[in-house]
């Protein structure tokens, strides 16, 4: 019987784990924010933001936290 060996994994470089953890960022930055877009005045009331701040950061760029 033969056995079968598989490639050896390497582990992620650093630099690899930490530019995919800012594409998750900027997702979920992006995906927040547009939620925020679609909450009305009475939602954003409930949440303590008024409606010019949630307007300023819905405009903000996805790379800017």
């Amino acid at each position: 019987m033969s056995s079968l060996t598989l490639p050896h994994r390497r582990p992620a470089r650093p630099g690899l784990r930490a530019f995919l953890q800012r594409i998750r960022d900027w997702s979920d930055r992006k995906r927040s924010r547009a939620a925020l877009a679609r909450l009305d005045a009475h939602l954003l009331r409930d949440i303590g933001i008024d409606a010019d701040r949630a307007a300023h950061e819905v405009a903000r760029p996805f790379w800017t936290a």
